[in-house]
């Protein structure tokens, strides 16, 4: 099966679509816009990142591996 036929039956299913839709409505709802409180920045940041390395982990708990770095 080529790669392009195998995303679009990825993409075509519902349950992929509301669960891909909930997890970019969830990032989406922290305020991450640049703020004078660097601290609340980070915060939020960090939330994000949480939510986006927690869904990683789930798709892909042997093969994946993340790497946080402070900047």
């Amino acid at each position: 099966m080529n790669i392009i036929n195998e995303i679009k039956k990825i993409t075509e299913d519902k349950t992929f679509q509301n669960e891909i839709t909930d997890f970019l409505i969830e990032i989406c709802k922290i305020e991450t816009t640049p703020n004078a409180d660097i601290a609340v920045m980070a915060e939020n940041e960090k939330k994000v990142f949480d939510i986006i390395k927690n869904k990683l982990s789930k798709l892909f708990p042997d093969a994946s591996k993340i790497i946080e770095k402070k900047i």
